[in-house]
């Protein structure tokens, strides 16, 4: 049984390793896109939201409007979940969780000025967007994970644990 928890663990790892890797570098081919194959794409996004979401209405019409914005924060969102997944599980330190705000900036300042060779603008907005969709989420997840160590610890009325996690 313990070799068999070994091995689900490795295995979560693994999985949110590639997440991580497959997310950024989703982030960064959309970035590559020439400004043509990048509307489209955004157009049949729009499209798919407005059968959802009529943009008559006040919600559609401002996704309509920030599509792209919206785009931008939940890139960032996916990447911070499994990141933060990661450091939850495989580097529980605070410093560790600290460490990757600066790592988000940089990657969205990367998306950015990869922007600059193909003929779409860079924008310093859309850093902060991509910066702002990371650290929400992370807060949010790393709230919920100290809750529950809280949480643990105050039913087992222990507080011997030295990783904060």
């Amino acid at each position: 049984s313990l070799m068999t928890k070994f091995n689900i663990k490795r295995i979560f790892q693994i999985i949110l390793a590639v997440c991580i890797v497959l997310t950024l570098l989703f982030i960064f081919i959309q970035s590559m896109l020439p400004p043509e194959t990048s509307e489209k794409e955004s157009n049949k996004v729009g499209d798919a939201v407005a059968e959802i979401i009529p943009p008559e209405t006040k919600p559609g019409s401002f996704i309509q409007i920030n599509l792209r914005k919206i785009a931008h924060f939940t890139e960032f969102a996916l990447l911070s979940l499994f990141v933060s997944l990661y450091i939850i599980f495989y580097m529980p330190k605070i410093k560790s969780a600290l460490l990757t705000l600066p790592l988000a900036l940089f990657c969205a300042f990367i998306d950015e000025t990869i922007q600059c060779f193909t003929g779409r603008g860079p924008s310093i907005t859309d850093v902060w967007i991509d910066f702002s969709g990371f650290l929400i989420v992370s807060a949010v997840i790393y709230a919920i994970a100290l809750a529950v160590v809280f949480l643990k610890r105050k039913i087992k009325g222990t507080e011997k644990d030295r990783c904060i996690w």
